[in-house]
């Protein structure tokens, strides 16, 4: 395949920045937006872009009932369970720190794969990555000095990185044989995840009515950029070079969220945290690439 970079530089570097920055518009927003609020409002702002671009593209919603269960469990394991804990954990830890942890995704969608689907055999040097991976993480968080930050804030990105990771091998099996435009099963997901997030945002939506510009900014960014045009930046990178590549932005997001955590809300990073992140990453290329030499 000939890499055209004017087809998939720029949608890559675009998801890239506003993937690894979305950690740290969640904690502008967290003063005004509940973590409740934050999910349904970015759900919201994501929906009404993809539902913009469905028209503009002239895509069809897929007729097919029977998509829409496993399009629901996407969205439960992609735009309601982790993006409402998320906030919630980051109440306790850095947006560093989560934006460090997030870079395990790919890992747990790679263990779902592998042992509960079973789309492939196991090889001994995806071993090794996953277990460097998660050797990763604990240097992250410091399990010499777990106390810095309640169990439940750790364990809650955890879950997570655990949700996201459901996501992968769930569209390989049961969504892309059917060949329906991801963009498409996007906005229905993303559609379905403000519906059902609508009653929890009535109810407990805001930490306080102080509506002041950074918060609304952030909340605007996060749920237009990173919820909405991010689903499209996506879709055109794996069409103009493959799953494999778009995979990568992985290893971007956390060293964006690192520096936008350090130079904007001046959170303190140890010495730890980078170091346990650039273990991380390299763990999940090991494992990426032993997939793809396939």
């Amino acid at each position: 395949m000939r890499l055209n970079s004017r087809r998939w530089l720029a949608p890559y570097l675009l998801l890239s920045l506003t993937w690894g920055l979305s950690f740290m518009f969640i904690e502008i927003a967290l003063p005004v937006f509940s973590p409740f609020g934050i999910a349904f409002v970015r759900n919201l702002l994501g929906a009404a872009v993809l539902w913009g671009y469905l028209f503009y593209k002239k895509i069809s919603i897929p007729r097919d009932r029977s998509v829409f269960g496993w399009i629901f469990l996407i969205g439960l394991c992609s735009n309601i369970i982790p993006v409402v804990i998320v906030p919630f954990a980051q109440t306790e830890v850095t947006s560093s720190l989560t934006g460090i942890v997030n870079a395990m995704s790919p890992i747990f969608a790679v263990i779902f794969t592998l042992l509960l689907f079973k789309h492939e055999a196991i090889k001994p040097i995806q071993i090794f990555g996953i277990l460097l991976a998660f050797f990763g993480v604990a240097v992250v968080f410091g399990i010499w000095d777990i106390e810095s930050a309640p169990w439940w804030a750790y364990l809650f990105l955890l879950i997570a990185v655990t949700s996201f990771g459901l996501v992968a091998p769930i569209i390989a099996k049961y969504i892309s044989p059917k060949n329906y435009p991801p963009v498409a099963l996007a906005t229905i997901q993303v559609t379905i995840a403000a519906v059902v997030l609508f009653p929890a945002f009535v109810l407990y939506g805001f930490n306080s009515y102080d509506f002041s510009i950074g918060p609304i900014f952030a909340i605007s960014i996060i749920g237009i950029f990173s919820t909405g045009f991010a689903f499209a930046w996506n879709y055109q990178i794996v069409s103009a070079v493959g799953s494999s590549v778009a995979a990568t932005v992985n290893f971007v997001t956390p060293i964006v969220a690192v520096i936008a955590g350090v130079i904007v809300l001046n959170e303190p990073v140890t010495w730890n945290e980078p170091v346990g992140g650039v273990i991380v990453i390299l763990g999940n290329a090991i494992t990426q690439r032993s997939r793809a030499n396939r």
